[in-house]
């Protein structure tokens, strides 16, 4: 993955970081395993602070994490980066403000190494639900789904990647009564626009999506709308929707498969 020249918001340093604040045995003991081939990391003679800076997580001119490091492998990613979380909201309704109807609120805070798993955990035993229904003429059933595992997730791992992190505003998911919204700070970016996406990819966070690429949470292959979409048909969901209008945020909706919201 190439990185310009000018450098992107989680290549810049974290002013306020110290090498300390960094959680210094996960990126020893998981991450560089990950990130780095095991017969380089063996023969690899370069300090900590040298393979942070080979995978763009530390500046060594400045002697500071980079805002990448600090998402990534932070203690407390939002002391230094407030809008660095993830807020979701469950509710009856099928609109955003009454609060009656709220059934689970939940905050996602902590560096993105971790929260990466919990999300999709989440995403997998909360969010999806499955019944069994009868095959019409067989004594055989079928397995139902309110969405599709992969297409929620790849929408919500979009989210994260993507995202605008200079903003104070977190990722909202909304799970309404009859779809999901997920919404994040940031438009559409460098070569993507109106009349190229979903067919066209760019980087805003381009350290971010190497790194989660590397954990296996995002691909390279610039298929996840496409193939979601594919997915959400098979399992008798409507195409996602996306609000393009903003040049400052971006969301997406998934609506529930109809069968779900007849009972």
């Amino acid at each position: 993955m190439m990185i310009s020249q000018t450098r992107t918001f989680d290549a810049l340093p974290c002013w306020e970081a110290e090498m300390k604040d960094l959680a210094t045995d996960v990126i020893k003991l998981s991450y560089l395993p990950l990130a780095i081939d095991q017969d380089i990391l063996e023969q690899n003679h370069r300090d900590f602070k040298q393979q942070l800076a080979s995978l763009r997580l530390y500046d060594l001119k400045h002697d500071k994490p980079t805002n990448a490091g600090v998402l990534l492998f932070g203690h407390d990613p939002k002391y230094f980066l407030f809008g660095a979380y993830i807020q979701y909201i469950k509710t009856k309704d099928i609109q955003k403000g009454n609060f009656d109807k709220i059934e689970l609120e939940k905050v996602f805070k902590g560096n993105l190494f971790d929260v990466l798993r919990q999300v999709d955990e989440f995403v997998k035993n909360v969010i999806i639900k499955q019944r069994t229904r009868p095959i019409e003429n067989s004594f055989r059933d079928r397995i139902s789904y309110n969405y599709p595992y992969f297409a929620v997730r790849e929408m919500i791992m979009n989210a994260i990647m993507h995202r605008n992190y200079e903003s104070n505003s977190p990722i909202y998911i909304y799970d309404f009564a009859d779809r999901i919204e997920i919404n994040n700070a940031g438009g559409l970016y460098g070569k993507v626009n109106k009349q190229t996406f979903p067919d066209t990819s760019d980087y805003r966070n381009p350290i971010l999506a190497e790194a989660m690429f590397s954990m296996k949470f995002v691909n390279r292959f610039n298929f996840g709308i496409n193939r979601s979409q594919q997915l959400l048909a098979e399992n008798g969901n409507p195409a996602a929707e996306f609000d393009l209008s903003s040049e400052s945020s971006f969301s997406v909706s998934l609506k529930m498969n109809p069968e779900w919201q007849k009972e």
